[in-house]
């Protein structure tokens, strides 16, 4: 063998050493023991929460000092005289308007909770000055049973999920009396009577004479939250 080829099959002995030494390090392709196996985890299922209007709305004058009056079965039986034309109403200082609609809430799912408020909408023009012209709310079930307090209608009511799904956990309660929680059966849509209170304030001197809030298209709106109830904690932070 000449001194060349010596020298060949020295480099190829150091590179195939070298390889070698690199899989037993480092990189080894060959497999070690394991073992596998499957579980039934079942099925995963997603609640669900909607919000949908059953038929008109009534409107009522629910001023206290009104005489001619007759019980409101769908608002707890309070006392207020039928408005057969919203058109032809008008409101004057110290009066307060109730309309009354029914709507449809389905609230399914083990911690789930959610918020409804009544707003304007954006297109709502209103010309009564400042916060002569309030708007509160209160919420009945289908039967006319008081569920709520009359709060601020932006504020809104809480309403949760219980029932199946949610029998054996903790029931949401709230951390404010000023947002009550309406408890709504799981995996079923209940039937709620929403009252919506536009009242004017006492007033003199002409003030507001003539003005006219537009509310078409008002919004009532059912959204999730995750606060506001002692069911739920503050996330805890990450990092230092």
């Amino acid at each position: 063998m000449t001194t060349p080829e010596r020298s060949r099959t020295r480099r190829q002995a150091i590179i195939a050493a070298a390889c070698g030494a690199a899989l037993l390090v480092g990189g080894s392709t060959y497999a070690l023991w394991s073992a596998t196996d499957t579980v039934d985890f079942g099925t995963v299922t997603a609640g669900d929460l909607n919000l949908a209007q059953v038929g008109t709305v009534s409107y009522y004058d629910v001023s206290p000092d009104r005489a001619d009056t007759s019980a409101i079965e769908a608002a707890g039986g309070q006392l207020g005289h039928t408005i057969d034309s919203l058109t032809d109403y008008r409101i004057v200082p110290g009066d307060t308007l109730a309309g009354v609609a029914q709507y449809g809430v389905t609230l399914e799912g083990d911690n789930l909770v959610a918020n409804l408020t009544v707003e304007p909408a954006a297109a709502a023009t209103n010309s009564f000055t400042g916060t002569n012209l309030t708007l509160e709310m209160q919420v009945f079930d289908a039967e006319g049973t008081e569920l709520t307090d009359r709060v601020a209608a932006a504020t809104g009511v809480l309403l949760q999920a219980t029932g199946d799904g949610q029998t054996d956990g903790t029931n949401d309660q709230v951390a404010s009396a000023d947002v009550p929680v309406v408890e709504v059966p799981a995996a079923e849509t209940a039937n709620i009577n929403v009252v919506v209170y536009v009242s004017f304030a006492d007033v003199n001197e002409r003030v507001d004479a003539d003005a006219a809030a537009v509310f078409n298209g008002m919004v009532v709106t059912l959204e999730q939250v995750r606060e506001g109830t002692s069911n739920f904690t503050t996330a805890p932070t990450t990092g230092s």
